[in-house]
């Protein structure tokens, strides 16, 4: 009962905040009017009350706003970037005649952004996710809870952009000229991605692999080419150049100034959750290429986030050029692309094996099931002698089996 003794304290301690009102009797309770009531009973308990809802709503309310306020300074600075690309659409549509730059979801703790409508970038997508400071008790509880159980927790705890840029493969030379009659060819282009080549900072190393099936999947290497803070994370050391050939020197200057809050940059046509079916397989390659980084503030550190998207913009740009125009001096050859395919077609065959051994033993449980089905139905038909014959039998056989076992170890 020792613990339950502050309970008891306390709820004494409320009763008694009213006791000499409760102590009158029902005679001297009727004889006071209403306004002799309210100033002889004892509001203590119902002021703090109010206090505590006041407070909670007042702390509601900063935590969305403040959420808002640094998701506004984010999406505001990263669409003028958008307009120096040349992006048709800006936002989402509404109905009135202006766009929404961004949507809210989860009590301000997601805000996404969707911006189309340009040669060779089919669409681009950021999303950004931040702590639910409306509700810092759980946000304590999960920190306090991350400490034993991390796993459960890490990504509410995170605060994170996601910019995920989707090429079409679509070049013009200029903002007048046609698109290309030949249907095909954009999708072409498009499958010349299908590879994957990342920059990956040292520090996130570790979750970004664990986060990213597609990671997974590739060999980690140290080089001069990249500032001290990264490495590269690619299928091959080939890929690993491609920032070098289209980014020039001046994208390595560019990941030193972003080196404390960018998490990796990659190209990839594979799901960031391993498919476990080989329709989720083919339904899940999208050529795209996903920059991750820690909740960027501040004016220097947006525009080198800008930077960033301009440059992996850039690069899709010059290799969808050269594809279109010049394929023989594209960076990525065939060859390279064929290494990946046959990467592709290993990993698909693991998943089909997977398949394979989930099926059979789906089956092997279900043909248990109606053997099982199938013994109870002949036992409730059978007598309590015949019973106990067939018990005896399935006895014997068990240690016939037992007995073979031991002889086999022998």
């Amino acid at each position: 009962m020792s613990f339950l003794e502050p309970i008891v304290k306390l709820s004494n301690a409320v009763n008694s905040i009213n006791e000499k009102y409760m102590a009158l009797t029902y005679q001297e309770q009727s004889d006071l009017t209403i306004f002799g009531r309210l100033r002889y009973y004892n509001w203590t308990f119902e002021a703090w009350a109010l206090g505590a809802v006041a407070l909670v709503y007042a702390t509601y309310l900063f935590g969305t706003r403040v959420n808002k306020s640094r998701a506004s300074q984010l999406f505001q600075a990263l669409a003028k970037g958008f307009e120096d690309l040349a992006f048709a659409k800006i936002g989402f549509s509404t109905n009135t005649a202006k766009n929404e730059l961004f949507v809210a979801e989860n009590n301000n703790t997601w805000f996404t952004s969707f911006v189309t409508g340009r040669a060779c970038i089919e669409s681009i997508t950021v999303r950004a996710h931040l702590l639910a400071r409306f509700n810092p008790m759980s946000i304590l509880m999960e920190k306090v809870l991350g400490l034993f159980f991390s796993s459960l927790v890490a990504d509410a705890l995170d605060e994170f952009v996601e910019v995920t840029i989707v090429p079409n493969g679509v070049y013009v030379t200029s903002s007048a000229a046609d698109l290309p009659k030949e249907t095909n060819a954009s999708a072409n282009v498009v499958s010349k991605f299908k590879f994957i080549s990342s920059i990956v900072n040292k520090g996130d190393m570790t979750k970004a692999r664990e986060d990213n099936y597609f990671l997974s999947l590739t060999h980690t290497s140290e080089s001069e080419k990249l500032p001290f803070e990264y490495v590269f994370m690619s299928e091959s050391n080939q890929l690993s150049s491609i920032f070098e050939h289209y980014g020039g020197p001046e994208f390595k200057q560019l990941l030193s100034r972003c080196a404390h809050f960018l998490s990796y940059v990659a190209f990839t046509d594979l799901p960031e959750e391993k498919p476990v079916t080989d329709k989720l397989w083919e339904r899940s390659q999208q050529p795209r290429c996903i920059i991750k980084t820690k909740m960027v503030t501040g004016s220097v550190d947006l525009a080198s986030l800008n930077e960033l998207i301009k440059a992996v913009v850039n690069i899709f740009d010059s290799a969808s050029q050269e594809y279109a125009q010049n394929p023989a001096k594209a960076f990525v050859t065939n060859d390279m692309l064929r290494k990946s395919a046959n990467l592709r077609s290993q990993e698909l065959a693991k998943i089909a094996k997977v398949m394979k051994q989930a099926e059979r033993d789906l089956l092997q449980e279900k043909k248990q099931d109606q053997e099982r089905e199938k013994r109870r139905d002949l036992r409730s038909k059978m007598s309590g002698e015949e019973q106990d014959r067939l018990e005896q039998k399935m006895r014997e056989k068990r240690e016939r089996r037992q007995r073979n076992r031991q002889k086999v170890r022998m």
